[in-house]
């Protein structure tokens, strides 16, 4: 069975929203990127404020419906339960995100709205010769001769 992820994500305005994933990393990018719509594309949710593991789906499914149901003020204890600064959690994990390339129909949206560094480390992986520092290494990379 998957590991799952039940996990409360915010604004700066603190408007909440409570979802599951068996990839914290790569819905946390979704979120930031704006790429699905829906509510949090709409309200700019993009900062990982809460999040706990899961057995199994249905009991991340459980748990999610019970936090769903739950006043505001209940869910805002949970989140300052354990990060009472309202700090956005996905920094912790912010190198085992994965490189999804960046794609041309979110690209200046997301400039605008996501001042993450994880901009800069997608581009990075997207286009490797930004790696490089030397020149003469960036032609080596694909002289078009194939593997040895």
């Amino acid at each position: 069975m998957k590991q799952m992820y039940v996990y409360i994500i915010a604004n700066r305005s603190r408007t909440l929203y409570t979802g599951m994933t068996n990839d914290l990393p790569l819905r946390v990018w979704h979120h930031k990127h704006m790429q699905t719509d829906g509510f949090t594309r709409r309200y700019l949710i993009d900062r990982l404020v809460y999040y706990e593991l899961a057995p199994d789906a249905a009991s991340a499914i459980q748990r999610e419906k019970q936090i769903k149901g739950w006043v505001r003020r209940k869910k805002i204890a949970l989140i300052e339960s354990v990060n009472p600064e309202w700090r956005d959690l996905s920094l912790d994990f912010i190198d085992i995100r994965p490189a999804v390339a960046p794609g041309p129909f979110h690209l200046g949206e997301r400039d605008r709205r996501d001042s993450s560094p994880l901009i800069a480390a997608v581009r990075t992986r997207a286009n490797p010769k930004q790696r490089s520092g030397d020149p003469s290494q960036r032609g080596a990379q694909n002289d078009g001769k194939g593997a040895p």
